[in-house]
């Protein structure tokens, strides 16, 4: 059951909820990743001086935003700019948030959501995963807003890609639910006003497994589908080895 596996704790860093290590699992030949290489996060626009330096000192070399323009906008990225951190906006749009919010535009389920992305936003994924090569003797740091669609996307490739099984993917991804659940209390009574479903502030697992199913599939695994988006077999090994070590 995915209540008995081991998930990354949300890191104490004020004003976020949801940034959390890839770093600690086992993959499925027993190795583990490495710590201090990539960490998946909500939005960081509200993270006080503190936390910016905290980030800081945790690694945090480069920093990756996937929302929209109009989310950039709204609200700008604190660490956009702060020190010599590297920022790169690259937009991973769900429609959902592109615009201001238009029931019309949400996806049946979150897993139709997550295999669009990966289906119709290839490129925008290859400009995430290039970075990643290039900032890999740093900590990478990848958002959206919640820390839970469009950044699950990304976990869940970086995840199959060393190896972690298919249970220990879900499970990080399902965790989300909760470390997000004081955040949308908060915002309940806006959420009522524009009848947004509850759905779309859930991880449930079943979601997941359903894009990992796609992804095997569709592509043949991580592997296979980083190969479909143009990267060379030297080039994932690269990847793979900024995982593992």
């Amino acid at each position: 059951m995915l209540t008995d596996i081991y998930t990354n704790s949300p890191l104490p860093i004020a004003g976020s909820c949801n940034i959390r290590e890839l770093g600690g699992y086992t993959n499925t030949q027993g190795q583990r990743l490495k710590l201090h290489a990539y960490l998946r996060s909500d939005s960081l626009h509200n993270l006080p001086e503190s936390s910016k330096e905290a980030l800081y000192r945790y690694g945090v070399g480069c920093v990756i935003d996937l929302r929209s323009d109009s989310e950039v906008e709204r609200h700008p990225c604190v660490l956009d700019g702060y020190k010599d951190i590297c920022y790169h906006h690259i937009s991973m749009s769900d429609n959902m948030h592109a615009t201001a919010f238009d029931p019309a535009t949400l996806p049946e389920s979150m897993s139709d959501l997550y295999i669009s992305l990966l289906d119709e936003h290839g490129q925008a994924i290859r400009r995430v995963f290039e970075e990643f090569i290039d900032h890999r003797r740093s900590c990478c740091l990848f958002h959206c807003t919640a820390g839970k669609d469009r950044t699950g996307v990304i976990a869940m490739l970086l995840l199959k890609l060393a190896g972690v099984d298919d249970e220990c993917v879900e499970a990080d991804y399902a965790v989300s639910e909760d470390n997000l659940r004081q955040l949308i209390a908060g915002a309940q009574e806006q959420l009522d006003q524009y009848h947004v479903p509850a759905y779309l502030f859930a991880s449930n697992p079943a979601e997941m497994q359903k894009t990992l199913c796609h992804l095997e599939e569709t592509y043949g695994g991580a592997t296979g589908y980083l190969s479909h988006i143009g990267f060379s077999d030297d080039e994932i090994e690269v990847l793979r080895h900024s995982l593992l070590g």
